[in-house]
């Protein structure tokens, strides 16, 4: 397992990528709008458009259990 937490992912994508740094990053929005919500819409591009777009296992997790992924960061460093 990894070390990355969401919010480094958040910094490097804001940073790095150009995610608009007032929405806090990609993991945090994705908490804001809704794990349910977001994994429907990437499942809805997944057969649209294609392999590419296939959920990452983890969302689809966290997605099934509306979890957040501030929470998911804590318990695993519990």
């Amino acid at each position: 397992m990894c070390d990355t937490t969401a919010p480094d992912i958040g910094v490097i994508d804001v940073n790095g990528h150009g995610f608009p740094a007032w929405r806090g990053g990609p993991m945090l929005d994705a908490d804001l709008l809704g794990r349910r919500h977001v994994l429907d819409r990437i499942r809805a591009f997944h057969r649209d458009l294609g392999e590419r777009w296939r959920p990452a296992p983890l969302l689809a997790e966290l997605g099934a259990h509306w979890r957040t992924f501030r929470g998911w960061d804590r318990a695993r460093s519990s």
